[in-house]
């Protein structure tokens, strides 16, 4: 059984993951040039993802009914936590991220995770749980 700060750092990741996996799912759906490997050097790729994220954010802000109307992300019940899937992960040409199963952490990466868990202690870090 997971002690509660580790349980608290695990909701959080989480959270935050499915935050990333839900923007590049709607930003792989809007840009098609983000559907398949794009053959440039990587300084061009910068500069391809750049604009779609300027794009991207240009649309939320000016279009944000048609362009990600509610249903379209995932959302999260605040009394619950249960999640519901937005209608993107049903398979709208949305690229998942692949999760690696290893339990091999390096020290380093277990440094960087019990100081995220001492932040969110804090009262810096800390959100309603």
């Amino acid at each position: 059984m997971l002690d509660h700060d580790k349980r608290v750092f695990n909701y959080r990741l989480s959270r935050a993951r499915r935050v990333v996996e839900n923007v590049f799912g709607i930003l792989v759906a809007r840009f098609c040039v983000l559907q398949k490997k794009i053959n440039l050097s990587p300084g061009n790729i910068d500069i391809i993802v750049m604009t779609c994220c300027v794009l991207h954010n240009f649309l939320r802000r000016h279009a944000t009914s048609t362009y990600t109307p509610p249903e379209s992300v995932d959302t999260e019940n605040e009394d619950t936590h249960e999640i519901r899937d937005g209608h993107r992960a049903e398979g709208e040409n949305v690229a998942s991220i692949s999760m690696g199963h290893t339990r091999n952490s390096t020290e380093a990466a277990k440094l960087v995770r019990d100081k995220f868990k001492t932040f969110f202690k804090s009262a810096e870090g800390r959100v309603p749980w």
